[in-house]
């Protein structure tokens, strides 16, 4: 460890004669061997080598103050290393070797794809059910994280528009991305008209008429109203059609007749 929370997720297993720095909640340590490991103690490590932008591998510093330096009694020290006799800063080995410790240090982003980031997934009717298909992450190092992916759905299908769904998540080293998706509340649906009265009247001849009338309803337009055209005259025998018409504030047209 470079010294810097945090260090340890998860759960790691103990060997022997491991150091082992700032040790949080969120790791457990198995076949732990105070006698032989060292916690919560600044390995004092420091950049040795830099593969690429995301990968960090830290070595003992020049001044060889890490405790990881002539950690391992000399027994256990040829038995593994079959007697090497200098150690990893090229000194002579002096009855005690070196733990070989480095840190991986992870900055490299999850992955969020967003399920079914299509038109038709993305759209939705006014006053309709909206079901988000959510998102799928991974992560090069932690894997599947698609159960971590926290949601922001503020879609309002009461209300028309274009809204936007976040999705974040997060991996075990903090390292957060984010995707989104639009989804659009559209109305496509034309108001409904009811007559009021029969669909089918008649009227004698020179007989006042007086309409009885209809009305309208719509899925995402309470102020939609009907429009009348009565062309009846009772003064010509014949049959003649009362036509109502309800448009809403998406320009959808709904139309329903009586014969006079």
């Amino acid at each position: 460890n470079d010294g810097t929370d945090p260090d340890c997720y998860g759960t790691l297993t103990a060997n022997s004669y491991n150091i082992i720095g700032n040790v949080t909640s969120n790791c457990t340590i198995e076949n732990l061997d105070l006698a032989t490991n060292s916690i919560n103690t600044d390995p004092d490590l420091t950049v040795s080598m830099q593969s690429d932008a995301t990968l960090n591998y830290y070595g003992f510093n020049s001044a060889a103050t890490s405790p990881a330096v002539n950690s391992i009694p000399a027994a256990t020290c040829s038995e593994i290393l079959g007697g090497t006799v200098v150690d990893q800063l090229n000194n002579p080995r002096v009855g005690y070797c070196d733990i070989g410790a480095f840190e991986y240090q992870d900055t490299t982003l999850p992955v969020i794809t967003v399920t079914d980031d299509t038109i038709t997934a993305n759209t939705v009717e006014c006053s309709d059910t909206y079901t988000d298909a959510g998102a799928t992450a991974t992560d090069d190092i932690d894997e599947t994280l698609t159960d971590a992916v926290e949601t922001t759905n503020p879609v309002d299908t009461q209300t028309l528009g274009d809204y936007t769904v976040t999705y974040a998540v997060s991996d075990l080293s903090n390292n957060e991305n984010t995707a989104a998706r639009t989804v659009s509340v559209v109305d496509t649906t034309a108001p409904q008209l009811t007559l009021t009265g029969e669909d089918a009247v008649s009227v004698y001849l020179n007989d006042t008429y007086t309409d009885e009338g209809a009305t309208t309803s719509d899925v995402c337009d309470s102020t939609v109203s009907v429009v009348t055209t009565n062309p009846v005259d009772t003064s010509t025998p014949g049959t003649y059609t009362v036509t109502y018409t309800a448009t809403d504030v998406s320009n959808n047209t709904g139309t329903a007749t009586r014969t006079v």
